[in-house]
């Protein structure tokens, strides 16, 4: 096949084509009335081969394109004829889809009653018989002597109130203690200042706060909860931002 030491002069470019690789092929004739093909492969390396060569070769090729595409053929119906076979498998396998009866409703027809039968009943007749009463004279009553009207008289009533009034009551106003009141604003601080390093100190009513908060916003907050407690007097504010 490789005719690379063929002489090169008085050739002439022939013919050019690709095959099935997608490789160019150059055919040439020599002074002699020789046709040789030429082609590079990937490699870089020039092949050279005569006519006949050429003509075995790319019935070759041919031959394996057939031979692939028939490959492809025979796959794709040997996958129809499965799908089918399942397909008939299934169809004959599967079990067969009861359908239920609609059930039977007895309906009750009502039972007619007879009519009453109406009876007529005959009342007696009653005959009125006008009697005549005797006249009555009235009798004269004797003339009732007039009354003299009575005077009223004056009479002193005194009323005397049996209920006393009830006495007013004040209520009491509970005893605020400096443990309670520390007690509520630690509750308050744990509540609205988290995270926070507070210590609390009152003395009679007196609040002194000391230590940290996280930021500048817990530390303006203090005192306006303080503020909203019963029973503080005082306010020392001495805490500081944690660095």
């Amino acid at each position: 096949m490789n005719a690379n030491n063929t002489p090169r002069v008085g050739r002439i470019a022939h013919a050019e084509y690709q095959d099935v690789l997608g490789q160019t092929h150059t055919e040439y004739k020599d002074a002699k009335g020789n046709i040789y093909t030429e082609y590079i492969d990937a490699q870089g390396k020039v092949h050279t081969y005569d006519s006949s060569y050429g003509n075995g070769h790319f019935a070759a090729a041919g031959r394996e394109s057939r031979a692939g595409a028939n490959g492809l053929l025979v796959g794709l119906l040997v996958s129809c004829i499965g799908i089918v076979a399942l397909g008939t498998f299934y169809v004959v396998t599967r079990p067969e889809k009861i359908e239920p009866l609609p059930p039977v409703v007895n309906v009750e027809t009502p039972e007619t009653e007879p009519a009453p039968v109406e009876r007529v009943v005959e009342k007696p007749s009653v005959t009125i018989v006008p009697i005549t009463q005797p006249a009555v004279q009235p009798t004269p009553q004797p003339a009732a002597n007039p009354v003299a009207p009575q005077q009223p008289t004056d009479v002193n009533v005194t009323v005397k109130n049996s209920q006393p009034n009830p006495a007013v009551t004040t209520p009491q106003t509970p005893t605020i203690t400096d443990s309670s009141l520390k007690t509520a604003i630690t509750k308050k601080f744990q509540e609205s200042l988290p995270n926070n390093q507070l210590n609390v100190t009152v003395d009679s009513g007196e609040v002194k706060v000391t230590g940290t908060v996280v930021s500048q916003e817990q530390l303006q907050r203090i005192s306006p909860l303080l503020n909203s407690i019963t029973g503080i007097t005082k306010v020392t504010n001495n805490a500081t931002v944690a660095p």
